[in-house]
């Protein structure tokens, strides 16, 4: 019994050491599409950023370079998340699993904002990817074609 116990103890803190070396790179050499930065990634042994707590959110936004520095102005950044599978149904790409951490910006996403006289929510099927709003440092579902520059993390 107590071996058993030392065993989970021993699996939750390499589990919690690991997300500790978590790190985070925003990339702005140069701008991509959603698939294109997932791919950018994964050549250089890492992977479309996923966001799963706060903190998290907080150590990727400090990381955006100022655009303007007078006007305080930032560029838009995509990470990981899809709905490209099932629409409305947000996941994340890097690892499959359910976003249940978002950080959605008003309005958003998408797929969420319900007409009063409709039962369903209204689909858009051009916005599936996922990524940071430089403005509100919030997040949006937008078109996977559109060029952004993207945030890469270890894994």
């Amino acid at each position: 019994m107590s071996f058993q116990i030392i065993l989970v103890y021993v699996l939750l803190s390499y589990t919690s050491a690991q997300e500790l070396n978590k790190e985070f790179k925003v990339e702005t050499y140069f701008k991509a599409n959603w698939f294109e930065a997932s791919i950018f990634c994964r050549d250089h042994g890492m992977q479309l950023a996923t966001v799963n707590t706060d903190a998290e959110h907080l150590a990727v936004i400090q990381q955006f370079p100022k655009v303007n520095e007078d006007l305080q102005e930032y560029e838009n950044y995509w990470i990981s998340g899809t709905d490209l599978a099932e629409d409305g149904n947000y996941k994340w790409f890097s690892t499959g699993k359910m976003m249940l951490f978002t950080k959605w910006d008003y309005m958003q996403p998408p797929e969420l904002i319900r007409d009063p006289y409709q039962t369903e929510p209204i689909v858009d099927n051009a916005e599936d990817c996922v990524q940071i709003l430089g403005y509100s440092k919030r997040w949006a579902s937008t078109n996977c074609s559109s060029l952004y520059y993207f945030v890469c993390e270890t894994f």
